[in-house]
């Protein structure tokens, strides 16, 4: 098995990276030329010989084929993407341009390699938007209400193209919402486990308060390792096609701030203010997170995953979900 692995620096790919660390895989990973300071967790790699660094910009198709075809691949996953999602809706072109060529990038890559590696090609429950149906199943009607839905709309149909017109093998997960200590600064769970953190080893009055957003608002949320395991599970058993991938159960964010709070034993009381927004207070009558607007119509929604099609292929009986993700987070962040 050699592998590629397509945006690096992604939350998956270092979790995939860590888990395929332990195995005697060849791996070459994929890097924005443009990139900043890579993650420790990559430099430690390298230095250990475990992976391969290539500084690359996806969007240039050239030196993409080049390198796809040059390496022999036997699979590639694709984690590279425009994915934060609350910010796609201010450059709408820019987010579907950049989405969508990355991948008609790899295809195109792909058809022309001397293999025909298989791929991962992730999607994502934003197709789904603001769905009718509870819970989502690989049936449900497709209405996306953001670019990044928008994207990987795209990305579900070109593959679905290119598997039926050149027998690509191309396994498309829909996935929910999935985390990890990887993610993203400007992600939610990042931003209340920083926060939290840091407020049980400070002076608490020092210290700005939480701004939150859409405290009544629910999500399907896994742990990223039980997600990149079944990717790799799907990898060594040839698995392709489209499966939901969630956990079934949801909780909101102002129950994901509540358990947090609770892993680092920190007291608290929560009001409601005139504005009718949540506001959490330690024991003291200090404020210590702020709901900033409340979205009705992202209140509504209720992405919850039926995973049973994935499920029965590669045989999972159970995923974490709600309060127990929260707490093998919590231990993970604690041993960072």
């Amino acid at each position: 098995m050699k592998i590629l692995i397509c945006g690096g620096l992604s939350q998956d790919s270092q979790v995939i990276l860590e888990l395929l660390s332990k195995e005697n895989i060849k791996i070459d990973v994929i890097v924005r030329r443009s990139s900043g300071n890579i993650s420790q967790n990559l430099t430690d790699l390298v230095s250990q010989k475990k992976i391969n660094l290539i500084y690359l910009d996806l969007t240039n198709t050239f030196e993409l084929a080049k390198v796809v075809n040059d390496g022999s691949y036997s699979h590639i996953f694709n984690f590279a993407s425009n994915s934060y999602v609350q910010n796609s809706n201010l450059d709408i072109h820019g987010c579907i341009k950049e989405n969508h060529t990355i991948t008609y990038n790899i295809l195109n890559a792909i058809l022309n390699a001397n293999t025909n590696p298989w791929l991962m090609q992730p999607l994502s429950s934003e197709i789904f938007g603001n769905p009718d149906v509870y819970p989502q199943d690989e049936d449900t009607l497709i209405r996306p209400i953001n670019a990044y839905g928008i994207s990987k709309v795209n990305d579900m149909f070109l593959c679905d193209l290119y598997e039926d017109i050149f027998d690509l093998k191309i396994f498309r997960p829909i996935l929910y919402n999935h985390e990890s200590i990887y993610r993203g600064r400007q992600f939610f769970t990042k931003k209340i486990f920083n926060f939290v953190a840091q407020l049980k080893s400070s002076d608490q009055t020092n210290m700005e308060p939480l701004k939150f957003y859409n405290a009544k608002s629910k999500r399907d949320w896994g742990y990223a390792y039980e997600f990149c395991s079944i990717f790799y599970d799907a990898a060594q058993k040839g698995i392709t096609g489209k499966f939901i991938l969630g956990t079934g159960k949801s909780i909101s964010v102002e129950n994901f701030i509540e358990e947090v709070l609770n892993c680092y034993d920190i007291q608290f009381k929560k009001k409601t203010n005139t504005d009718g927004l949540l506001e959490f207070y330690d024991d003291h009558q200090n404020l210590i997170a702020g709901e900033v607007s409340r979205d009705l119509n992202d209140q509504k929604r209720n992405l919850v995953a039926n995973s049973n099609l994935i499920k029965d292929a590669l045989n999972i009986k159970v995923l974490l979900s709600g309060t127990e993700v929260i707490k093998k987070l919590y231990k993970d962040y604690e041993k960072a």
